[in-house]
């Protein structure tokens, strides 16, 4: 994607950082993603919501919120796109598994309620109904994924189970962070990297995961939650064990492409031998990985379908 001009978003800040508000922004169409067009305002938008869930993405310069934003709004537009494809409309009817889902995102966010959930985005100009829409949009790209690809997930239980006994009572989880990518060609690999690696020593893992991972936990600043060793690789374990907190390591061939992870924390558990309920929470979390390698498989493919038109 070509870099844009970003005198427009610069302009968007300073009228709203001066004037505390939005008015009689001139509305141009930067993009178009098949023929749907993204807007000026489009992106400020963007870059509104992302200032409200990513905080960190305040301290960047205008130049890299607006590629951050750009390439996050891009992403999103693909899914809808996708999920258009496959469903009528957006609309999930579970909404108590809607709200459940809501209810943990504002508790993240340290709002006790939905209700004062719903309360601070108007106060930052942001809409309840399209925090809520594109959350369907997410669920119902993931339902895809799930149709798709859950009977492709293969789990070697047996292989889990004698790692478990060999680690004993003892076992360690790493905390981690992801920035997923893929290229076109093995030259590209380290070009690319070098130019993530760039970015993670200027402006934080958490904000290169926003402007170059294709995994959904670019939403949540790549942060992917605690991963036991018995789920992973013993190869990509023993790179883990090596890091220091918040070192990262150079990219690993996974399924989807190349991932970079990077260690948040780690903790050893010591705990008795209750060999069928570790087995069944490493086999859901290892049934989760393998789609999220499906989910980036199938985000490539369907991207290379989009037409993309810098205006």
């Amino acid at each position: 994607m070509k870099k844009f001009n970003i005198s427009i978003f610069i302009c968007l800040i300073i009228c709203f950082t001066f004037f505390g508000k939005t008015f009689a922004i001139e509305n141009k169409i930067v993009l178009k993603i098949n023929n749907a067009p993204v807007t000026s305002i489009d992106i400020f938008n963007e870059v509104n919501r992302l200032n409200f869930f990513e905080k960190k993405i305040n301290e960047l310069d205008q130049d890299k919120v607006y590629q951050i934003a750009l390439q996050s709004l891009t992403n999103h537009m693909i899914k809808k796109i996708e999920v258009l494809k496959n469903f009528k409309e957006l609309k999930f009817n579970n909404e108590e598994y809607l709200n459940s889902i809501i209810k943990n995102q504002a508790k993240e966010l340290n709002y006790n309620s939905i209700e004062v959930f719903k309360d601070e985005l108007k106060k930052s100009n942001l809409e309840f109904s399209d925090f809520k829409n594109r959350l369907i949009v997410d669920i119902l790209w993931n339902e895809i994924i799930f149709t798709r690809y859950s009977d492709k997930v293969k789990i070697d239980e047996d292989l889990i189970k004698n790692k478990i006994i060999q680690k004993g009572k003892i076992t360690k989880s790493f905390l981690l962070r992801e920035i997923i990518f893929d290229v076109k060609d093995k030259d590209s690999i380290d070009k690319t990297y070098d130019l993530i690696k760039k970015d993670i020593d200027t402006i934080g893992f958490n904000a290169a995961a926003l402007k170059h991972s294709i995994s959904n936990s670019s939403n949540n600043e790549g942060e992917i939650g605690w991963i036991n060793e018995n789920s992973i690789n013993k190869n990509i374990s023993d790179i883990l064990k090596n890091l220091k907190k918040e070192e990262h390591t150079r990219p690993i061939r996974i399924q989807s492409g190349f991932a970079i992870l990077q260690l948040i924390d780690t903790k050893e558990l010591k705990q008795e031998l209750d060999l069928d309920n570790q087995l069944k929470l490493i086999v859901k979390n290892e049934k989760q990985l393998q789609l999220n390698n499906y989910s980036n498989l199938y985000f490539n493919k369907v991207k290379k379908n989009i037409k993309i038109d810098v205006q």
